[in-house]
């Protein structure tokens, strides 16, 4: 709550600015719409009226203005700023006044403007319309397939009309990270295998961008994309999910990852080797609330993994038994009791699975 209270002024000024700039439209009756505003770099054909890059409320915008909402409000309800008239308010009910997500009939994929318009650049680099799916959390395969397979749809036509050389090294990482969230393992290590050689087939003595300028942006937003296929913890604020290994390709038949941070301030360390998990250490620095009821912990592991014939869970601090946890899907879904830590494991769990 402290680092909440710091920032909230920052998440509400920035709402309070968006709440300002949204506008009703006559062609768009009870729709509140940003604009005039572009989806960056791209461009739209209007029949014979030729190119343009204006318009009102691109999905982008749309995508932004509910993120953006959607953490002033759980801010705002973790801080007790969610009473009747608050700004929080405001914004749930402005939401609902935004556009829904469109379903381009051209070709079966998200609209990037709220228009089916004919896009000039089929090959534009830039993923705006699925910034939802990442970096935002608005939208997944495991909660909202059918959006989601819009969102493919539209990565696959850019990928299908580009050239490697169009490709800057923070479009690959963008690219990494969707097919991740999409579950796509073998997709994402294709993207970021393309990145890493052309680092080294170029010639370069580093791990910088390849592209004409360093853009730090690819390096980091790599290293991002390789932590969402091996963690996923978006969930944790709705539902309490830890997803572990959830796009994981076939060259990672076997490997560890050690320290990964997720949501909730849980610290997570895992080895793996042929889809058996051969040990998993979950622990837990500070307390992190995400409403006023605590939602079981859910870890899960791959579906493609084997189903173990036992699994027992000890408290980090102490070896002591933990007892209160459930199996679902025969051992491939953990779920720890709200207040497991402070009753049982105060520090985290070393989770060991027998088959």
């Amino acid at each position: 709550q402290d680092y909440l209270k710091e920032i909230y002024p920052l998440l509400a000024g920035a709402s309070e600015f968006v709440l300002d700039y949204l506008s009703a439209d006559p062609r768009y009756p009870g729709m509140l719409l940003s604009g005039p505003t572009m989806s960056p770099e791209n461009t739209f054909i209007v029949d014979d009226q030729g190119e343009h890059s204006l318009s009102m409320g691109t999905t982008m915008d749309n995508e932004i203005i509910r993120d953006l909402f959607n953490n002033t409000w759980r801010a705002a309800k973790v801080l007790g700023e969610d009473g009747s008239g608050s700004l929080a308010q405001r914004l749930l009910e402005t939401v609902e006044r935004l556009p829904a997500r469109r379903l381009s009939e051209r070709y079966g994929m998200l609209q990037e403007w709220l228009e089916d318009y004919e896009e000039a650049q089929p090959d534009m680099r830039h993923f705006s319309p699925v910034y939802g799916l990442f970096p935002a959390a608005l939208y997944d395969p495991l909660i909202d397939n059918t959006t989601s397979s819009w969102a493919q749809a539209l990565i696959e036509r850019r990928l299908a009309h580009m050239e490697r050389d169009e490709i800057e090294g923070w479009s690959d990482a963008w690219i990494s990270s969707l097919w991740a969230r999409l579950g796509r393992g073998d997709k994402a290590y294709e993207q970021l295998n393309t990145w890493l050689l052309d680092v080294g087939g170029n010639g370069f003595d580093h791990i910088h961008d390849p592209s004409s300028v360093v853009q730090i942006d690819g390096n980091f937003g790599s290293t991002a994309a390789i932590a969402e296929m091996l963690l996923q913890s978006h969930h944790m604020p709705d539902r309490g999910w830890l997803l572990l290994l959830p796009a994981l390709p076939d060259a990672w038949s076997t490997g560890s990852f050690v320290g990964l941070r997720a949501r909730g301030g849980y610290t997570l360390s895992m080895r793996w080797a042929a889809g058996k998990v051969e040990s998993l250490v979950i622990t837990r620095e500070s307390e992190v609330e995400f409403g006023d009821s605590p939602l079981p912990l859910l870890v899960r592991l791959p579906t493609s993994f084997a189903v173990p014939a036992a699994v027992s869970v000890r408290a980090v601090e102490s070896s002591a038994s933990v007892t209160c946890f459930t199996l679902l899907q025969g051992g491939l879904d953990i779920s720890f009791d709200p207040g497991c830590l402070e009753t049982q494991a105060k520090e985290g769990y070393e989770v060991a699975l027998a088959y």
